[in-house]
């Protein structure tokens, strides 16, 4: 089996991996929806900042800390996911109902990507569920110990610095997500009639910079956590090949968490293909005629008047 890396060469790795996967999470979907994109498919085909995180931190264990197992890596994948999915609507319900009990009024129709008062507890509460199930999973996959209080004791003070890790990338969408939208706009990915207005209005900017400072963030906290943690034993041997059974208890919550996933794919796959085959119609008109694309913009929902008002009278 390949030694762990020295401790300090852990943590670099993990925070490149975070960040890698950060990037991949902004611009993967973007070239998988942009018109014109040449990776264009009209869809994003599944492709979360939850799934893309999961799998590059699997690729640590498999690579890097000799721990080939490929039922733990998926697992760790649909651990990832599900926290992304419960951050996120976690965040929207509990942290909106905690900014009006102190007093803030969601405001959404907003172009300011500012961390505002009223997003302070959604980001809040998402950076920590998001980091607490993330941490979680890695020790209950990963990691020789089998106690679960000791798994959370070792989680949770790690799960507040996630939470702050996203109000940190949240408040840099001015900043650091203008930069990414900006680069983006530059390759045209993004669509044609989304101006910085809409992209501030639709919190694009914060998730950009969001992703990238909490999966990077997360990456440096797991490097450090791992330090002190005893991982899985491997058997001895040529291929230093891990036990690839998955603990009762770990194959059933992991079961538990693919559930409500694969309802979500259910329930969402016929408005995803509708939308899929809209995007790839836009492709065909605005490659064959941009002027009358643009009329046709108007019955599609998003920021279509200025599209309008620059390109002028539609043609009959």
């Amino acid at each position: 089996m390949r030694a762990r890396p020295d401790p300090a060469a852990t943590i670099a790795i993990l925070s490149l991996l975070g960040l890698v996967s950060a990037l991949l999470s902004n611009l993967v979907p973007a070239l998988l929806t942009a018109p014109r994109s040449p990776l264009f498919v009209g869809s994003s085909l599944g492709v979360f900042p939850g799934d893309v995180f999961g799998a590059m931190i699997a690729v640590y264990f498999l690579t890097y800390a000799g721990i080939r197992s490929a039922t733990k890596a998926i697992g760790l994948v649909i651990a990832s996911m599900f926290a992304y999915f419960v951050a996120m609507f976690s965040g929207m319900f509990l942290g909106m109902f905690a900014s009006q009990i102190m007093g803030f009024q969601p405001n959404w129709d907003t172009a300011s990507a500012e961390l505002r008062a009223d997003m302070v507890a959604p980001v809040l509460i998402a950076g920590v569920l998001g980091a607490f199930l993330v941490l979680t999973a890695v020790l209950r996959l990963y990691s020789a110990e089998t106690s679960w209080r000791r798994v959370m004791r070792k989680s949770l003070p790690w799960s507040l610095v996630g939470g702050l890790l996203a109000l940190v990338g949240w408040g840099m969408g001015p900043s650091l997500g203008m930069l990414v939208w900006s680069t983006l706009k530059s390759y045209q990915l993004v669509p044609a009639n989304e101006d910085i207005g809409y992209a501030a209005r639709s919190m694009n900017l914060n998730q950009y910079s969001a992703n990238i400072i909490w999966q990077t963030g997360m990456g440096m906290i797991l490097g450090i956590m791992l330090l002190e943690t005893r991982l899985v034993p491997t058997t001895a041997g040529a291929g230093a090949i891990p036990k690839q059974k998955l603990k009762p208890s770990n194959a059933f919550l992991l079961a538990l968490m693919a559930v409500p996933l694969t309802w979500f794919v259910v329930v969402s796959s016929p408005s995803d293909y509708q939308n899929m085959r809209w995007h790839r119609a836009h492709r065909e008109e605005l490659a064959a005629e941009p002027r009358h694309h643009a009329c046709r913009l108007d019955a599609h929902p998003g920021p279509n008047r200025q599209v309008l008002a620059r390109a002028g009278p539609c043609r009959a």
